[in-house]
């Protein structure tokens, strides 16, 4: 009686991805004095190897962004952290792991006479584990403090230019009093960033409102008459665009629509600061 072959053995399941946050969160990463950076928001599992690099959007590429891969430090500890690298710059951490894979000798069909024996081809492949999306938020000697993680890249790069958005409107500069451009009527006038804009977003700067609309920049309207727009179906606000702004998505979003309607049509808004009308005692019959 012959016992029963044993059972080849499975190649290796890939690994779960680990749970991730809900919330994005300011994570500090030691920096050394030489431009090392030896902590990252992610670690690989056991055998595995880790990535860090740097996005910036790039029209000239297919998949609408550019990167750069940060080199090892001396003894594969740490990353070598690129000489152009600056506040709001997309941080991506990648973990990977490899394994190795048998794949059989393709059938020749019967052969007369001496048969070769073929080894079974072996390679090996990187599996991807997990990425974490974030931004550099500040840095200092000591440490690089990134902002993460996100879901995907755009929305890291959103959360990065509503950073660089907040910190263009701030008036109490941690060195000292930012006095804001002012335009020849005297008031300040905010400051938005130069990059278009990739998510919806609202900021608001005293009795002004910053709204980002991708397709359409930086929308700086008066803040009154962008509530006023908000209070409007969003029908009516189509029909009122029509005239000013072509090919209007059917879409767009309400903050949008509001912030277009406040910079085309303002005179169609209503005065939403006037004081309501008293109530007019009804009719009796």
């Amino acid at each position: 009686m012959t016992s029963p072959r044993p059972a080849p053995p499975s190649a290796p399941r890939a690994p779960a991805r680990p749970p991730r946050p809900v919330d994005p969160a300011l994570v500090s990463c030691r920096l050394h004095t030489s431009g090392l950076l030896l902590d990252v928001p992610i670690s690989p599992p056991p055998g595995g190897h880790t990535r860090v690099l740097t996005y910036w959007p790039d029209a000239t590429s297919p998949t609408g962004w550019a990167h750069e891969l940060w080199r090892p430090g001396p003894s594969n500890r740490g990353f070598q952290v690129p000489p152009v690298t600056e506040l709001g710059d997309l941080i991506a951490v990648a973990t990977f792991t490899t394994r190795t894979v048998t794949t059989p000798p393709p059938a020749t069909g019967r052969r007369v006479g001496v048969v070769r024996r073929v080894e079974p081809e072996r390679q090996v492949r990187e599996l991807w584990h997990a990425t974490w999306y974030g931004y550099l938020h500040a840095a200092d000697r000591h440490a690089l403090i990134l902002h993460g993680p996100f879901p995907t890249l755009a929305e890291a790069h959103g959360a990065s230019q509503q950073a660089q958005l907040r910190a263009a409107l701030r008036t109490d500069h941690p060195t000292g009093p930012h006095k804001a451009p002012t335009s020849r009527d005297g008031p300040p006038v905010p400051v938005v960033p130069a990059e278009p804009p990739v998510t919806v977003s609202v900021a608001y700067h005293g009795p002004n409102a910053v709204v980002g609309a991708p397709g359409h920049g930086w929308l700086l309207v008066p803040t009154d008459q962008f509530h006023a727009a908000l209070a409007l179906p969003a029908h009516h606000l189509h029909q009122r665009l029509g005239p000013h702004v072509a090919d209007l998505a059917p879409d767009t979003p309400p903050a949008v629509l509001a912030a277009l309607a406040a910079r085309h049509t303002p005179d169609q808004l209503p005065d939403i600061c006037l004081p309501p009308r008293p109530d007019t005692p009804p009719t009796p019959h």
